[in-house]
């Protein structure tokens, strides 16, 4: 998921295409790592705890 949102971002900056079509595609990314790192914190937090 991650390779295919890396690789949609790298096509649009390197088509020309100014910066403002940037916003919604970087603000997508930002929101899934966003999700994927509280998902990362709450799992390692239950490990530690060894509530797994």
């Amino acid at each position: 998921m991650l390779n295919l949102i890396c690789t949609l971002v790298s096509k649009i900056v390197f088509s020309g295409l100014n910066g403002t079509s940037l916003i919604l595609p970087l603000g997508i990314l930002i929101y899934v790592l966003y999700g994927q790192a509280k998902d990362v914190k709450r799992v390692f937090i239950e490990v530690l705890r060894g509530e797994v």
